[in-house]
């Protein structure tokens, strides 16, 4: 799964969640769910800013890829 298919799937099933979310929370959630090659980079930054750590789990995600497949996903 892509990490775009997979912020929206995330967003998607924190809204269902019942309880408090906070930030941490969210962005501990968000980090475990990832493939290990992205969590790997991202863990050790502790980032706590959803927004800042979704941009940052795409840049991963594109410098993870080989150029063929980066040229494929931005045509998209």
């Amino acid at each position: 799964m892509t990490v775009e298919a997979y912020i929206e799937r995330f967003e998607y099933l924190a809204r269902l969640y019942t309880l408090v979310v906070t930030k941490e929370w969210k962005c501990r959630k968000f980090e475990g769910g990832l493939k290990h090659e992205l969590r790997r980079f991202l863990v050790p930054l502790r980032i706590r800013e959803f927004p800042v750590l979704v941009e940052q789990a795409k840049t991963v995600e594109l410098l993870e890829m080989g150029p063929a497949e980066q040229h494929d996903h931005r045509r998209l």
